[in-house]
């Protein structure tokens, strides 16, 4: 879990603090972000998206060189005009541009407070087109310190934990990585990616498990963006609900997931939906593979109807796309979602929350518009995104004002008496549609 973030020339961020801790010995459970269009709350989730590509960028990189294979291997126009923005997207030069601020001064700087295996630690990296800092601080056995330190003015000759890193053998490996890989790949990826490859037994003879306690931390936090992207690099292995839910491929083996999550999805559809009767697979084997497409059965117009899930509302589709990850939250997993509220219903949206909170044991961190939530939400857990005149932001916990007992949060946001709001009290049109006008006449001209 998370309980604090540190953003410098960050994306639109700067100079931003987003503190999660409730006490000196207590993390927050749920955290809600408020704030009017543009005010950085995108931003803001996008650090922890950046957090997990960061460790896992040799992955990245591996679909970097595959993707350019296959521009290389085609010719076809459209094809090539599909894979060439894929790979723009998905490669780490671009990560790295995506992350500074346009025509920022100075490098970029993230820091990350964390709780791990019960203790707490620090993450900080910092970058301009490379990586020129790295620390991670955190338990290393006994007590407290640096796992380890890299300078980009002294890479050679990083800092590194005795007690991590038990043997001169890999200290004087992990050194010779650093030095072939370090700058474009951080040393959490490096790490990370040493953990993946090389064997367990000589894993656990030479680097102490505290800093396997990190990685695990980041591999148990799902990030869900509003643009459709969400962390492919999460196991749920300990979930027993499919990854996909709408329509895929499983092993025959995997048969009892199957019908595992359709009982899930039963559940939870006919509680929250009056007019859905019962959720269903429908399923054929092909070989040692199962073919699976979601099916509602419901009510429209007084008959009974079978829908497949491409035919339900953009709503329905939100709640498929985010419901695995809220489950996730439920085993102990760090869940943050943009934009939760898109296309659900802001009263079904409070029940599905409202139900959630206590059975929470992770983390969920959310982005939403939903004022209706601010009714039940702890003001301790709701938090406002404020833009100054100047475009600095600043984020700000709603339990830092004063709010009565007979005081409404909803109301009193909505009067703008918290900041995070549109101020705009009209929009002129006349002046708008002149300027239409005035373009078609020139046209005509």
């Amino acid at each position: 879990m998370f309980t604090y973030v540190k953003l410098n020339n960050y994306r639109s961020l700067d100079g931003v603090f987003f503190d999660l801790k409730e006490t000196k010995d207590r993390i927050k459970k749920i955290a809600a972000i408020y704030g009017e269009n543009g005010s950085g709350k995108t931003n803001l989730i996008k650090s922890f998206y950046f957090l997990e590509g960061l460790m896992h960028s040799f992955d990245i990189e591996k679909s970097e060189k595959k993707l350019l294979k296959i521009l290389e291997e085609n010719d076809d126009d459209k094809f090539k005009e599909i894979f060439t923005r894929a790979l723009k997207e998905n490669s780490l030069n671009q990560i790295y541009r995506d992350a500074r601020t346009i025509e920022g001064d100075g490098n970029t700087r993230l820091e990350f407070g964390f709780e791990a295996g019960g203790h707490e630690g620090i993450y900080i990296i910092e970058f301009n087109d490379v990586i020129v800092y790295e620390k991670l601080y955190y338990y290393t056995g006994k007590q407290s310190g640096i796992i380890y330190e890299v300078n980009g003015e002294n890479p050679k000759n990083p800092k590194m934990s005795t007690a991590i890193f038990k043997t001169s053998k890999i200290r004087n490996e992990i050194k010779e990585l650093i030095s072939k890989y370090w700058g474009k790949h951080s040393l959490l990826a490096i790490t990370f990616d040493m953990y993946n490859n090389l064997n367990k037994e000589y894993i656990y003879d030479n680097i102490n498990p505290c800093l396997y306690s990190f990685h695990k931390m980041i591999e148990k936090t799902s990030v869900l963006l509003k643009d459709d992207k969400q962390s492919s690099f999460i196991s749920y292995s300990e979930i027993n609900f499919l990854r996909r839910l709408d329509n895929g491929t499983i092993a025959s083996e995997d048969e009892w997931l199957l019908k595992n999550s359709e009982k899930i999805l039963n559940d939870f559809f006919t509680q929250t939906y009056s007019d859905i009767k019962k959720v269903f697979y429908k399923f054929y084997k092909k070989g040692k593979k199962i073919q699976y497409h979601l099916m509602f059965y419901k009510y429209i117009n007084g008959k009974a109807r079978v829908i497949p899930v491409e035919q339900e509302s953009t709503g329905t589709k939100q709640i498929l796309y985010i419901l695995r990850s809220l489950f996730g939250a439920f085993y102990g997993h760090t869940v943050i979602i943009d934009e939760i509220d898109n296309g659900i219903h802001d009263l079904l949206l409070k029940v599905i929350l409202d139900s959630m909170q206590g059975h929470i044991t992770g983390q969920l961190i959310f982005t939403t518009h939903n004022t209706i939530l601010l009714e039940s939400l702890d003001p301790k857990s709701v938090y406002i995104i404020n833009s100054n005149y100047d475009g600095t932001k600043e984020i700000n916990c709603l339990s830092e004002f004063k709010i009565q007992d007979h005081n409404s949060p909803r109301l009193r946001y909505i009067k703008g008496l918290y900041g995070g709001i549109p101020l705009i009290e009209n929009v002129d049109y006349d002046q708008i549609i002149d300027d239409l006008k005035n373009k078609q006449t020139n046209n005509q001209e």
